[in-house]
């Protein structure tokens, strides 16, 4: 056991230390972004899960892995469950830029289309503007099926996933057969 004084410098730090870690591989970052941005869709699906709640706070990591190849699906499916303008249009942002994988564009559509229904239309109005123009260009068939979807999920407004709670029924009883009274003379 070894107890470290705290630095003020790196090179005092360093002195401290004396055996470095290696540098890690590209390679090996990119399969730990890959497992954390795995992990990360996980807990979004889980919305009553105990760390559901703090997915807001890696909006900004979410949106950056976007832009990766391979971690990309997966932040777009975490994306979808937090309530948050900048993560809608993220997903928006893919969705719009022909340079990306088709795929990736296809399956972040679906996505999109998941969080307007949860939590309403948060794109911009520019975002909208341009969705629908680029719905009428598309030629490749799958996208132009989630543009559809996502048009048509922004004029349908916010579908509620809350529960309604159950209603009492209304006791319903036969109806009583009136006498006619007849007065006497």
């Amino acid at each position: 056991i070894r107890f470290l004084v705290q630095s003020v410098d790196a090179a005092m730090l360093k002195r401290q230390i004396k055996d470095l870690p290696a540098a890690m591989e590209n390679a090996e970052l990119a399969g730990y972004a890959r497992e954390a941005t795995g992990l990360l869709a996980q807990i979004a699906k889980d919305r009553n899960g105990p760390f559901a709640s703090d997915l807001h706070d890696a909006e900004p990591s979410l949106t950056q892995a976007l832009n990766a190849s391979d971690t990309g699906p997966s932040a777009a499916t975490a994306l979808a469950d937090v309530p948050d303008p900048d993560a809608q249009r993220s997903l928006a942002d893919v969705v719009l830029d022909p340079s990306r994988a088709a795929l990736l564009r296809t399956q972040t559509a679906a996505d999109l289309v998941r969080s307007i229904q949860r939590f309403g239309r948060l794109i911009s109005a520019d975002q909208e503007a341009r969705l629908a123009s680029m719905l009428r260009a598309e030629d490749d068939p799958d996208i132009h099926a989630g543009l559809l979807s996502i048009v048509r999920a922004l004029t349908a407004g916010p579908r509620v996933d809350v529960a309604r709670p159950p209603t009492t029924p209304i006791p319903v009883t036969a109806p009583t057969s009136v006498q006619p009274t007849t007065k006497p003379e």
